[in-house]
């Protein structure tokens, strides 16, 4: 999958994500990043999905989880491209924004909307990281699309460990 459905390219520098095996934020097999003790402030790359069907969706949502880091100055930000020529930024994170808003370090999952493109026959996805600090990668995991519900809840059922059959209710 990692080979057939991402595209990456440095847009300024010479880099451009990678995949990464050691960490993960779902316990999957490793995640994207970006940047290198040889980056610079200022350099950007894009990781780029393959064309992504939003056809028979009532609500569709794009999920994915970035790792913030409290020294990172990065920001990305995750464009939507579609059949129809519509190329727009639909997110932007900021690590600064993010850090005055008193998030801890660690992994941190966003869900844009996709519902305006609904009707499209295919978007594509796109995040462009910019390097702020460049002793702090950009990382990126667990991207997926999917159709949320208008309600979607659950329910738990807690009970006696114990039952006996044929018995008679105590109260």
């Amino acid at each position: 999958m990692q080979k057939y459905f991402w595209a990456t390219n440095a847009v300024v520098g010479k880099h451009y994500f990678k995949w990464f095996n050691q960490l993960s934020s779902d316990n999957g097999k490793g995640c994207a990043y970006y940047g290198s003790t040889e980056a610079k402030s200022g350099d950007c790359a894009v990781l780029s999905s393959g064309k992504i069907s939003l056809v028979g969706s009532a609500n569709p949502r794009l999920s994915f989880n970035y790792y913030f880091v409290n020294n990172g100055t990065h920001k990305i930000a995750v464009s939507i491209k579609t059949a129809h020529g519509i190329d727009e930024t639909i997110k932007t994170i900021d690590y600064e924004k993010v850090k005055e808003a008193g998030a801890e370090e660690g992994w941190q999952n966003v869900m844009p909307d996709l519902s305006e493109y609904k009707d499209e026959k295919y978007v594509t996805v796109s995040f462009r990281a910019t390097i702020g600090n460049p002793k702090a990668l950009v990382l990126l995991d667990n991207f997926r699309v999917r159709d949320v519900y208008d309600y979607d809840l659950s329910a738990h059922i807690t009970g006696s460990s114990n039952v006996t059959s044929g018995g008679k209710d105590p109260l």
